[in-house]
């Protein structure tokens, strides 16, 4: 399989990291956008290279500040937009005149806006394990939460309450929390404590908030929406979750309902990352909706 890897340039002599598989180009490549923001970097989304077998570009990149991207130190860069900005660059340095785009949790926060600009070019979006509100996402967080032993929530009651959650009490319990529907398997897959270890707590400290928890946002993206916008993207859409992850079949046949013309799968037994719990499952709804633009 074709492979590469080149360190883009990006604003004031940055360096985003970028990488692609596959040598297609009759086919629409497809740029891929991980989580965050800033707790990992794109190793999460490695499974997804299996969609470049039959020769599609497949392409990923580290967002700035995480994995083998520049990380400046600079906080009033962060936001959505710095993002964007990164994709159009992409674009330009790689020749994607037409393109669609992928973007997981976080990463399908700032697809649906970059699609919301209406973007020449664009010509289709997968929206992952994602929602288009973040007060929607974190009341599933909290249903999540209030489905735990009551004794597991009476510790993260206390520690909350007594500003004592950098203890490893806390810290056990909020990871009973995680289980419920993160990955499933065991042990977690090296991607995924590759893509960990390659965060940046500080740029998930400005934009989610202190101790990025899934149940509370007092970052840069508290109020964050386009669920009253949805209905003007103007592109394919295919919205996917794993059934058991917090951004919950709810919300996702919420967004393909306001998305004209979007289809909705839900990968069964899947996590937020349903690729690693069903690669089959996730990647043939993938590649038949990109299937779809390309014959298009």
């Amino acid at each position: 399989m074709t492979r590469g890897e080149r360190l883009v340039p990006f604003g004031d002599g940055w360096h985003v990291y970028t990488r692609w598989v596959g040598h297609d180009r009759s086919r629409t490549p497809l740029l891929c956008l991980h989580g965050g923001p800033g707790s990992v970097s794109h190793d999460v989304l490695e499974p997804l290279e299996r969609l470049a077998d039959d020769g599609r570009r497949v392409i990923f990149f580290d967002q700035l500040g995480s994995g083998r991207s520049s990380r400046p130190a600079d906080p009033s860069l962060w936001s959505n937009e710095l993002v964007h900005a990164q994709i159009d660059t992409i674009r330009d340095e790689l020749g994607l005149d037409e393109v669609a785009l992928l973007g997981h949790s976080y990463g399908g926060w700032v697809v649906q806006e970059y699609a919301l600009g209406d973007p020449v070019g664009l010509r289709g979006i997968v929206l992952a394990d994602t929602a288009p509100d973040a007060k929607m996402y974190l009341a599933e967080g909290m249903r999540i939460r209030r489905g735990l032993p009551p004794a597991t929530q009476a510790v993260l009651d206390r520690h909350e309450q007594g500003g004592t959650t950098d203890d490893p009490e806390y810290a056990a319990a909020y990871q009973q929390y995680l289980d419920v529907f993160t990955c499933r398997l065991r042990p977690l897959p090296d991607a995924i404590r590759r893509a960990r270890a390659g965060g940046n707590p500080e740029v998930s400290r400005i934009m989610w908030g202190p101790g990025g928890r899934s149940f509370e946002m007092t970052g840069r993206l508290r109020g964050w929406t386009v669920l009253d916008r949805l209905h003007r993207i103007a592109v394919p859409t295919l919205v996917i979750t794993g059934s058991e992850d917090m951004a919950s079949p709810a919300i996702a046949q919420t967004m393909a309902a306001a998305v004209p013309g979007a289809r909705c799968v839900v990968v069964d037994g899947g996590s937020h990352t349903p690729w690693f719990e069903d690669p089959d499952a996730f990647c043939e709804a993938v590649e038949t909706f990109l299937s779809g633009i390309d014959a298009s």
